[in-house]
């Protein structure tokens, strides 16, 4: 399991809990929404892995403190993900959960070498 931070400007379209926005839309007035996506079964092996089981504490302009405390008493890095404007939200947070993941790892799948030791999540 990975949490998410994430920032959009995208309008928000949807009632669904898991994939409130759309693709392209801005929000009225560029309104910038915050919050956390919990994202599962992401296997390292597999890019496109990884599912969105819930998407948290959403609110306008700004995280909360509560948002940025954990990041801010880590010791660890801080992977930044901007992803590119054809991506959904459903594919932006899942990649952005994966890379996490296989940063994380200790052994990259692809051939058998270290990956980035002492990268973690953060927890939530």
């Amino acid at each position: 399991m990975v949490n998410v931070l994430f920032a959009t400007n995208r309008q928000r379209i949807s009632s669904d809990p898991l994939s409130p926005f759309g693709s392209g839309e801005v929000a009225d007035e560029n309104k910038l929404y915050c919050g956390i996506a919990t994202v599962e079964a992401i296997d390292i092996k597999v890019s496109s892995s990884g599912r969105i089981t819930k998407v948290d504490q959403l609110v306008q302009n700004n995280f909360q403190p509560q948002h940025l405390e954990p990041i801010l008493a880590s010791e660890n890095d801080i992977l930044v993900f901007v992803h590119g404007a054809a991506n959904d939200f459903s594919d932006s947070i899942t990649r952005a959960a994966y890379n996490q993941a296989w940063l994380a790892s200790e052994v990259d799948p692809e051939n058998g070498t270290r990956g980035l030791v002492g990268v973690g999540a953060v927890p939530y």
